[in-house]
């Protein structure tokens, strides 16, 4: 019996529509009112992972390894299940395997795995004795929804002056609630003006941010919702800085071109670097907003980590693929 999961429990100024894109990959460190709330978040994976024992076992993996577990399941269904199709469901042994190969143990691809069937995105299902995964329903929905601006030539871009401005009212009593509508505001590129009060630029639709919440219809109900001009005595540059870290978005930007933007696009081992590149994307798009060029210096990093990330996924993609079927095949 695959050991997999044996033991395992069962089963404002404006919104865009790319801006959706940031339901795929999580909740960021870089608005300032959820600063603490996501660092909870993060410390929360962080500790579950390193209580599974997660640590690179090869040096020469250290590099790929950086990406949570998590975001690297996401990365691997995102690119097998949506970007070519693949329809059946994963064994769990060819989870691990890949897993090991960007330096996540065994103990802790299980961990993430099973975490994931408790949160709703994936499907643990039986295969004669063997446990494989597949994308549940909601999962597959959260994936597509940001699919389109992982992919995008230009994901940081809006049309010029483009801006929402968006206000709620959830009661104190719905705590719980008002967690996960600000997480989705900051996943579709929201930031905090004040309290209950949120912008972000482009044009992103609420529909969009709202799809698969539980409570939508309570939510749409508090949520109003405006295209919005900033006018004086509102100075565009003062209200970015004041809302987003700028040092903070520049920094993700550095880091993910100190990572990719020299590595050559050879074709060895292109599953690992791919899903490992795809979960520093996911991280990076999460991260920026997309905020007007103008109004963030001739030397804002974002153009050349979209270039990086382009010149590499057109490379990596169909022989990580072709890589994937050939371990399905010898499962």
């Amino acid at each position: 019996m695959d050991r997999a999961e044996e033991a395992a429990p069962g089963g404002g100024h404006r919104l865009s529509a790319g801006r959706a894109g940031r339901a795929l990959i999580g909740v960021s460190g870089c608005i300032r009112v959820d600063r603490l709330g996501s660092a909870e978040v993060k410390r929360d994976e962080t500790a579950s992972v390193d209580a599974a024992g997660q640590e690179p076992a090869d040096p020469d993996k250290e590099d790929l390894a950086r990406g949570l577990p998590q975001e690297l399941v996401l990365a691997l269904v995102a690119t097998v299940a949506l970007d070519h199709g693949h329809g059946e469901a994963i064994a769990s042994r060819v989870f691990v395997r890949i897993l090991g190969d960007v330096g996540v143990n065994e103990s802790a691809a299980r961990a993430v795995l099973s975490r994931m069937v408790r949160r709703g995105v994936l499907l643990r299902v039986r295969q004669g004795r063997t446990v494989a995964f597949h994308l549940s329903d909601a999962g597959r929905a959260q994936l597509t929804r940001g699919r389109d601006r992982v992919l995008s030539p230009r994901p940081f871009d809006h049309a010029f002056g483009e801006w929402t401005l968006l206000s709620f009212s959830v009661p104190e009593s719905r705590r719980d609630l008002r967690h996960q509508l600000r997480a989705r505001l900051t996943w579709a590129g929201f930031g905090a003006l004040r309290d209950g009060v949120w912008i972000a630029p482009g044009a992103p639709e609420i529909e969009d941010v709202l799809a698969g919440f539980p409570e939508a219809d309570e939510l749409t109900a508090t949520v109003d919702l405006f295209t919005a001009t900033p006018r004086r005595p509102t100075e565009l540059p003062a209200l970015i800085a004041r809302v987003w870290d700028l040092n903070v978005l520049r920094q993700e930007h550095q880091t993910f071109l100190d990572r990719w933007e020299t590595t050559e696009s050879g074709r060895d081992g292109e599953l690992a670097r791919l899903i490992s590149l795809l979960a520093d994307w996911f991280r990076l798009l999460r991260a920026d907003p997309g905020l007007p060029p103008a109004h963030l210096g001739p030397d804002w990093p974002a153009t050349r980590s979209s270039m990086t990330f382009r010149r590499l996924y057109e490379v990596w993609e169909r022989p990580a693929y072709e890589e994937f079927l050939a371990l399905v095949r010898h499962a």
